[in-house]
């Protein structure tokens, strides 16, 4: 073959190859298969790896496998099962006493104002169980055994709020008695009783939040008596110091009725207690209200006066604890208030 020749069967040969384009599929194919097999190769090492470090680890962390107080899962404590969880609340705190024991503390710093407490026993027992927080009666009730939950909630408009824990996020002592019903001595010792309790948050219970204070309202020791409340509008107010049993404030008449509010944080202390709240005017109208426990003053309809002076004359309003029968009264941890308010 000469030269031309050979210069004319290559020029034909690349013609043929233009027309016919190489097939790339095959060796897309094979690439695919390379990268999946170094894939699988390195998957299988760390998981090796991974198991080697956990059988090095987790034997010395589950030796120490007792709950965190806010594991949503059922649990023992001193082999008393504690829920963990409770339907719509979250578990804060749990605690349990010494088998045989009727008495339970200890420390608990609340970061919220909707709480209920679940206590529970570990047999069923005609005593009354009373939560205290501070030294402040916040519970009282029955006490269900192991594997019955009945929490027992504290309004986040509470008053315990503004005596007990307060402010919220420091330590308090949290105590749990059984006593004899309805509120007689401790209940003694039972070798085949044991006591614990169950702190939730409650998350949209039936207690609204506490509304923080507004322009205008009257603030002492974290309690409040509204500026506005409805149409009424503050015409005066005083909240008196923690053990103070007597308040005095002094409001200018509108010639028409007002509406007294009252306030308190005593009714928790002593459970059933006769406590009241005398109003007296300087007009000489006197009323007794029961005192309405809370964060702010409350409402009382029938607590709506029309004072015997002029418009424009002032008008002092006395409040005064009693106790029953018995007249004024002290109680070193309570707080009393009062405010006055228009009607329309």
């Amino acid at each position: 073959m000469n030269l031309q020749n050979l210069r004319d069967e290559l020029t034909t040969r690349a013609a043929t190859a233009d027309d016919r384009p190489a097939d790339l599929l095959p060796g897309v194919r094979t690439k695919i298969r390379r990268t999946r097999r170094r894939r699988l190769i390195a998957a299988a090492t760390a998981a090796a790896a991974a198991v080697a470090i956990s059988v090095a680890v987790l034997p010395g962390a589950l030796s120490t496998s007792t709950p965190e107080p806010t594991d949503r899962t059922q649990h023992l404590q001193n082999d008393l099962p504690v829920p963990g969880a409770f339907p719509g609340n979250t578990l804060l705190r749990s605690a349990s006493g010494e088998p045989g024991r009727t008495h339970l503390e200890f420390d608990w710093a609340p970061t919220t104002k909707g709480v209920a407490f679940a206590p529970i026993c570990r047999i069923a027992t005609k005593d009354q169980v009373w939560v205290r927080i501070n030294g402040y009666t916040v519970l009282a009730g029955s006490c269900p055994p192991p594997g019955t939950t009945y929490p027992l909630s504290i309004a986040g408009e509470s008053g315990v709020w503004a005596d007990a824990p307060a402010p919220l996020g420091q330590p308090a002592k949290v105590t749990m008695d059984l006593v004899a019903p309805p509120s007689g001595p401790p209940a003694p010792d039972d070798p085949a009783q044991q006591i614990g309790l169950d702190i939730y948050a409650e998350r949209g219970g039936p207690f609204p939040a506490v509304v923080p204070a507004q322009p205008g309202d009257y603030v002492k020791n974290e309690l409040i008596i509204r500026r506005k409340v409805g149409p009424q509008t503050l015409l005066a107010a005083t909240i008196g110091d923690r053990g103070q049993a007597q308040v005095t404030t002094t409001f200018t008449s509108t010639g028409g009725p007002v509406a007294l509010r009252l306030l308190s944080t005593t009714n928790g202390y002593k459970f059933g207690a006769p406590y009241r709240i005398q109003l007296r005017l300087s007009d000489g109208t006197v009323i007794s209200r029961r005192p309405r426990g809370g964060y702010q003053a409350g409402p009382d309809p029938s607590a709506t006066i029309t004072p015997a002076v002029p418009k424009g004359q002032p008008v002092t309003v006395t409040a005064t604890l009693v106790y029953g029968t018995n007249g004024p009264t002290t109680e070193p941890r309570g707080t009393i208030g009062v405010g006055v308010y228009t009607t329309d």
